[in-house]
């Protein structure tokens, strides 16, 4: 598998960087993962603005470290690099502090890394999941900026690893009160009576970009969204319960603890053509 690193892209096994870095030590980083399309992309520009915010809150310097037509031709010779231009890829994009800064805040643009890996995915992605409620909480506002894709991520990693050791396939977090948040790798979403409801941003979720899709296909179709705090109880009487990220797109789930859902209702097959739609009309 060939990667391109800073610049160049080689082979995976000679990419490295110096041992003694801030991104190593104390995972001083960020990324961005997301789908090629055959080489398009679903709203490119959204996701390296996040990565350049992600840049200037760990480097505290206020510029514009990363541009999209630049980012966009990295890739693509990425994948034509892998054999990868004509399928549907995974692509994620790291960005790492490679200077051993310790907790000292650098004056000046720190010594740093750019990293971008691909690799083929499913053309349908896996359309149903099984959740089980863990008590890894997600990290509070107050502790972390909770919009950005930062390196330091392993409470999502240890709530996927508890929710795996009980046969499920994806941990659904709560809030350190109590509230629905997120999945370890995803957002959730439910329907009772019509409406459809979502943890909203107050409840210390990544607020996803293909989030942001769906509620706008479900409001421009009619439909309700009401995003606010709500209790795990809140969907013992949900009709159905989905995900959605930018790799998963949307899936329904299936499963939380002992609950039962429909797989693939009406409804969510509805929204997933809806998705699809929207996908042809927006990839560039």
């Amino acid at each position: 598998m060939k990667v391109f690193l800073n610049g160049s892209i080689i082979n995976d096994s000679q990419a490295s960087v110096k041992a003694e870095t801030d991104g190593l030590f104390y995972g001083a980083g960020c990324f961005e993962t997301l789908t090629s399309y055959r080489g398009k992309f679903i709203h490119l520009e959204r996701h390296i603005k996040r990565l350049n915010d992600g840049a200037v809150y760990l480097t505290g310097l206020e510029e514009e470290f990363f541009h999209v037509e630049v980012i966009r031709n990295n890739i693509l010779e990425l994948l034509e690099a892998n054999t990868l231009t004509n399928t549907r890829s995974r692509v994620r994009i790291q960005y790492s502090i490679t200077e051993r800064l310790g907790y000292t805040q650098s004056v000046s643009k720190p010594i740093s890394s750019i990293l971008i890996t691909v690799g083929s995915v499913p053309e349908t992605p896996a359309d149903s999941y099984h959740l089980s409620t863990v008590d890894t909480t997600v990290v509070p506002a107050t502790s972390r900026p909770v919009n950005l894709k930062l390196s330091n991520m392993l409470h999502y990693r240890e709530a996927a690893i508890k929710a795996k050791k009980t046969g499920a396939d994806d941990a659904l977090m709560l809030t350190i009160n109590g509230h629905i948040a997120e999945t370890a790798i995803a957002n959730i979403f439910w329907e009772k009576d019509g409406t459809v409801f979502t943890p909203s941003d107050e409840c210390d979720i990544l607020p996803g970009i293909t989030r942001t899709i769906v509620m706008e296909i479900i409001r421009r179709s009619g439909g309700q969204v009401k995003s606010g705090r709500f209790y795990p109880d809140e969907l013992n009487e949900a009709s159905q319960v989905w995900l959605c990220n930018s790799v998963k797109e949307i899936a329904s789930v299936t499963q939380i603890d002992n609950n039962m859902y429909p797989a693939n209702s009406e409804f969510i097959n509805s929204l997933i053509q809806d998705f699809e739609n929207y996908k042809k009309n927006n990839l560039t």
